[in-house]
């Protein structure tokens, strides 16, 4: 079937037999599988150690990936606000506005310390967006966008760039907004103050927005969230972070020089170009995920590690976002968890698991058991290792090594099972004990048991000659 991995069976059916043989049909895409939904992650100040987790691409194609952080004051909102340097490019080519409707708005900006550059040029290609922050599309254009002016926007957001329709649904400007899946449908009229404001950085500060008209309601897909509803409960502006770009699309004229006086619209606005003008992501100094980027193989599993460092960290806690795009065509792209790191004064834990907690030979043998002692703490810390038992048994090491937050080391310990032990199991403690709080042990039983082969027997048979 198409879009499924093709597959052969070898089906032998035996004479006047039947044979059942089913068969999975398997989408020909990656499967992200595994990323945790948040980490809190402990520590103590002035150290640097991993921490680890597996994802899956459960999928038969390959699953590509690459890491991002977010720092929690990025999507803040700013006072004074700071659009320092960032081009604003408010396109004229489609038969947009004049400018001037957006005087007030536009000295705002300019105060700010951004720049607004009037774009005449038609088509727009990815030379035009070159060195733009953000593309302003507004009301309303009738000349249609191109398909390759579509692919330029679309490939220029994928490489950091940001989008604000600021249009009802008439003109063109809705063919920007369909890039990311923002539909304009007909009909929704309403105007006045709205106090239905749902959480987000463009929506800071925001108590109540003064809509001059409302033509359409806007259908999002579950990638972009609702920021504005109208006096009806219909949604009026929404906003969307997808690998990077961004876009706000606005139905209602909010920003106009008549509108942006009235009620908190100067404040949405300048929140609305300052979340699109900063970059989607950031750097944490304290976390590094390793590696960067890669390819996952089909129905297989990698490690992931987090590099984390204390060392410029007092006593608190630290909070960050971890953004991982990828090309898995069923999920949101880029995923995204919180990572909380408490910084505090250091307390001891450990794990201790065996591979196998049993085992069996004769009198006389040895058995081998695996075992792993893994640091729980939140600072570094040796282990001392002893056992007890009734049968003889000898560890391989006494004492692990020193173990940062989360590493682990593995160890063995051999059970000599005496000569002239019977049929019984045994039972041997592994006892592991932190160095840095000797009160904090972890215990494992390991159960071997014995058996006993009895000794050949002689059988005589008579030989039977035949005449």
């Amino acid at each position: 079937a198409t879009g499924y991995i093709t597959q052969t069976y070898t089906i032998t059916i035996p004479t006047e037999g039947v044979v059942v043989q089913d068969v999975a049909l398997e989408l020909a895409q990656p499967r992200l599988q595994g990323l945790p939904e948040a980490l809190t992650i402990p520590t103590i100040p002035g150290i640097v150690f991993s921490h680890t987790f597996v994802i899956t691409n459960g999928g038969p194609l390959p699953l590509a990936y690459e890491w991002y952080e977010i720092p929690p004051a990025l999507h803040q909102r700013h006072s004074p606000y700071d659009l320092n340097g960032k081009i604003i490019m408010y396109d004229r080519a489609h038969g947009e506005s004049d400018l001037y409707d957006y005087s007030t708005l536009a000295a705002d900006i300019n105060a700010a310390g951004g720049i607004i550059t009037e774009n005449f040029a038609y088509p727009i290609t990815a030379n035009s967006l070159a060195n733009m922050d953000v593309l302003w599309v507004d009301c309303c254009g009738y000349m249609d966008w191109t398909f390759a002016e579509l692919q330029a926007i679309s490939d220029w957001m994928e490489a950091g760039g940001a989008v604000l329709v600021h249009s009802s649904q008439s003109g063109t400007a809705y063919q920007v907004a369909g890039i990311y899946n923002v539909l304009y449908d007909c009909c929704s009229y309403s105007s006045g103050t709205t106090t239905n404001i749902a959480p987000h950085p463009t929506t800071i500060g925001v108590e109540a927005i003064h809509l001059e008209y409302s033509y359409a309601f806007l259908t999002i897909t579950e990638a972009a969230v609702v920021t504005v509803y109208d006096t009806n409960d219909i949604p009026q502006a929404v906003a969307q972070e997808q690998n990077g770009g961004k876009m706000v699309v606005i139905d209602s004229s909010v920003f106009s020089n008549y509108s942006i006086g009235q009620a908190d619209n100067a404040v949405f606005a300048l929140n609305v170009f300052t979340w699109l003008a900063e970059p989607a992501y950031g750097e944490v100094p304290w976390i590094t995920a390793s590696p960067p980027s890669g390819m996952i193989a089909g129905h297989q599993a990698q490690e992931m590690t987090l590099v984390i460092d204390s060392n410029d960290l007092a006593l608190g806690t630290y909070e960050a976002v971890l953004a991982l795009e990828h090309d898995d065509p069923a999920q949101l792209s880029p995923v995204t968890f919180p990572v909380t790191l408490e910084v505090g004064e250091q307390f001891a834990a450990v794990s201790l698991i065996p591979a196998a907690d049993s085992g069996n030979g004769q009198p006389g043998e040895l058995v081998t058991y695996t075992l792993e002692v893994r640091n729980m703490g939140n600072g570094p810390d040796t282990f001392a290792i002893a056992v007890s038992g009734t049968w003889s048994a000898t560890p391989s090491i006494v004492s692990t090594g020193e173990l940062l937050p989360n590493q682990s080391e593995a160890f063995t310990v051999v059970v000599q099972i005496p000569i002239t032990a019977e049929n019984t199991p045994s039972e041997t403690t592994v006892t592991v004990s932190s160095q840095f709080d000797p009160n904090i042990t972890q215990t494992a039983t390991l159960t071997t048991t014995a058996f006993v082969v009895g000794p050949p027997y002689a059988l005589y048979l008579p030989v039977v000659l035949k005449p």
